[in-house]
């Protein structure tokens, strides 16, 4: 990111630029934070709720299988 005062880079997530020491945009900053911390969620749903998903799939496969051989012997 830079510094919008001064044009130096600042380093992600700071309040303060480095080189000139001014407050940076306080929303510019809360901004940042909450996009990185919604990649973060992102990424940690992603491979958390790819097994249930396959599992609930494979189950309701299983049900359908069963309920099918069972209305033919039936």
């Amino acid at each position: 990111m830079v510094c919008y005062h001064c044009g130096c880079e600042v380093v992600e997530g700071s309040i303060f630029c480095g080189s000139c020491k001014k407050r940076r945009d306080p929303v510019e900053v809360l901004r940042h934070r909450i996009l990185v911390s919604t990649r973060k969620k992102n990424e940690n749903s992603e491979t958390t709720h790819r097994i249930p998903y396959k599992g609930m799939i494979i189950v309701v496969g299983i049900i359908i299988i069963s309920f099918i051989i069972y209305f033919m012997v039936r």
